[in-house]
């Protein structure tokens, strides 16, 4: 499948356009930061819905042309938004956005592992 949109993007990547829906949301809330939203998206979904979240996200960071331009529209990120994310990401806002996104994406993915993980649902 060939992503040309936004839809194309949710369609084969709906689990992880969820994971991306719940950073948007949280935003509006001074007092919850990126580890809140893996927090609470390891607490309120399936052992399924995580695997699936986590394999869409590892299949992404591997994609040649790496979609960050939609990844950060979908959880409506900019600049200053990033501030909220942990230290452990490494991310630096001089950093270009694809490199910037694709640490993100690397540190959400090992967060929801290492959260699913202390859940016992991975």
């Amino acid at each position: 499948m060939k992503i040309k949109t936004s839809k194309d993007f949710i369609d084969k990547y709906e689990d992880f356009a969820i994971l991306l829906y719940g950073f948007d949301e949280d935003a509006n809330y001074p007092e919850r930061d990126d580890e809140y939203t893996i927090v609470n998206f390891a607490k309120f979904n399936s052992s399924t819905q995580i695997k699936r979240t986590i394999a869409q996200c590892k299949e992404i960071l591997n994609l040649n042309a790496f979609p960050y331009k939609w990844i950060g529209n979908i959880a409506n990120r900019s600049l200053c938004v990033m501030k909220r994310i942990s230290p452990e990401a490494n991310i630096n806002l001089s950093d270009p956005d694809e490199q910037r996104y694709h640490k993100w994406v690397i540190w959400m993915v090992r967060r929801l592992e290492e959260e699913a993980k202390k859940q016992g649902k991975l």
